[in-house]
């Protein structure tokens, strides 16, 4: 694999994606950009964040977080609701949350890293290409070492 060509089944992101500003549980405004890491970011999609079975996701996120970090990427939690109703989650969670909440009220973003309507984790690189899509359903999730085997096989040195 060339560096300057990914693999056909890598998609690149639209530059609308990467210019998108979404609002975090603060009501601070971000892009993709912004929330990146040295090596990507991780995008980890689900509904409404005060479904029941939603809360295994966030608790799976939060637990990842850090060793993502030590790879070089960040990750985010993107949900369907307003940024105001995950400022109210984020100050009522009974967990400390290590990650931002996004506002994806308008589904924009989903559409734009092609999950439409349905749970799913994204890997982005750094330039913008969207390497693997995880469809997640509720206690399924991919394992850490799934997720650290994917960034490794980005093979890309840090921005």
């Amino acid at each position: 694999m060339s560096k300057n060509h990914p693999p056909s089944w890598i998609s690149r992101l639209p530059g609308t994606a990467r210019a998108l500003i979404v609002y975090d549980h603060r009501e601070e405004a971000h892009t993709l950009d912004s929330l990146m890491g040295e090596r990507g970011l991780l995008l980890v999609f689900i509904g409404d964040i005060w479904v029941p079975g939603n809360e295994h996701a966030i608790r799976w996120v939060n637990q990842i977080t850090r060793p993502l970090i030590d790879e070089g990427v960040l990750s985010a939690l993107v949900t369907s609701n307003a940024a105001h109703t995950l400022k109210g989650f984020f100050a009522s969670s009974p967990m400390p949350l290590t990650f931002p909440l996004l506002a994806d009220s308008d589904l924009r973003l989903r559409y734009l890293c092609a999950v439409e309507r349905r749970n799913a984790i994204v890997l982005i690189d750094v330039h913008g290409y969207l390497r693997v899509r995880w469809s997640i359903d509720g206690a399924d999730l991919p394992g850490l070492r799934s997720i650290l085997r994917s960034i490794q096989s980005l093979n890309l040195p840090a921005r």
